[in-house]
């Protein structure tokens, strides 16, 4: 909405805002000196005025942000940023999440009139209707994540994002497969879809970060992404947080041979899905998950095989140590059950 221009002169650099605001086109200029965090803080200001003016608002506090916002219209509003900013799956959610609070709240009601109290309320009606406690707690973190973007972007004041509380859930181990059944699985995997097997059950990968987004040519591994020669493999995870892993010998002897340009696998997250799931099935497997359980039986092989839980972190990208834990339960469980086939 804003495009900014870096100039170098000779006593430094200087920046050139360009955008549109009532069909004219405006610039404004950053002369050589200017903090690059305050010119960004500006662009930011910037566009959030555009975005405004393009929904047609008109009455202003003094800080140009709207009075008397509905939920609606901050729907229209936010979502229409997201989807400058963030993957396409992201916005959906945020929508989705947005129009279930509207559901409940309805459309007219305003920001400025949002308390804990509604906030308990939405969760209340959700349960009544049948939804599950991670459900709703996933709608609320999607409703933060809009709400903190549009006090950010100063269209709503900070002080209008009230204390949103999700549900306490106790966690449930996810479930893992057998040796066996991951050797039944690969059999009725073929192409692509057995390639993306592969890589990720020597990596551990998330299915989104070795998949093109949805709706979109952009995501997904590349061939570049594969140093054979060093023997590491570069994954982008959540937020873009990049990190390099080892490549399994087993997976470069898969790949070595097939190495190409562009990308590995050209499906989507949600066509992969589709193919493991159908693998499961023809396999005999009815355990819950589809990619994301290769994904924990590699992570709970792992532990079991000796290795530490930040190593495992950082193999599968996981933000926080908590996170990994989960795999020294897993392998706990797992270990009790190998106990029970001992032949004495």
């Amino acid at each position: 909405m804003a495009h900014l221009q870096k100039i170098k002169r000779k006593n430094g650099t200087a920046y050139r805002l360009y955008y549109y605001l009532n069909n004219r086109r405006h610039t404004k200029y950053f002369p050589p000196g200017s903090p690059l965090n305050a010119v960004l803080a500006e662009k930011k200001r910037i566009e959030a005025g555009v975005t405004l003016d393009k929904a047609g608002f008109e009455k202003m506090d003094l800080a140009g942000r709207p009075t008397k916002l509905n939920l609606d219209e901050f729907k229209n509003i936010i979502i229409g940023i997201r989807k400058g900013y963030v993957a396409t799956q992201n916005w959906k959610r945020n929508e989705l999440a947005l129009n279930n609070f509207i559901e409940i709240l309805g459309g007219l009601s305003l920001i400025s009139d949002l308390s804990n109290e509604a906030i308990e309320y939405f969760k209340a009606k959700r349960l009544e209707m049948g939804k599950t406690k991670a459900g709703i707690n996933k709608d609320l973190v999607n409703i933060r994540t809009c709400l903190n973007a549009a006090a950010e972007r100063e269209i709503i004041k900070k002080s209008e994002v009230p204390k949103i509380r999700k549900f306490r859930i106790d966690k449930t181990l996810p479930e893992i497969l057998t040796v066996n059944e991951l050797l039944e699985i690969e059999k009725k995997l073929s192409g692509h879809a057995l390639l993306a097997f592969q890589i990720i059950k020597y990596t551990g990968a998330r299915r989104g970060e070795i998949c093109r987004q949805t709706g979109e040519t952009a995501g997904g591994i590349l061939w570049s992404n594969i140093d054979f020669e060093n023997d590491t493999i570069r994954l982008l995870g959540k937020n873009k947080r990049e990190r390099i892993i080892p490549l399994h010998p087993e997976l470069k002897a898969i790949l070595w041979p097939i190495r190409g340009v562009g990308k590995i696998i050209p499906y989507t997250a949600t066509t992969l899905s589709i193919y493991f799931r159908k693998a499961m099935k023809q396999a005999g497997i009815t355990k819950k998950g589809s990619v994301h359980i290769i994904r924990h039986t590699a992570a709970t092989y792992l532990r079991a095989g000796g290795a530490d839980l930040r190593e495992i972190q950082e193999m599968l990208g996981h933000k926080n140590i908590t996170t990994t834990q989960i795999y020294t339960q897993i392998s706990i469980k797992h270990l009790k059950e190998t106990i029970k086939k001992l032949p004495w």
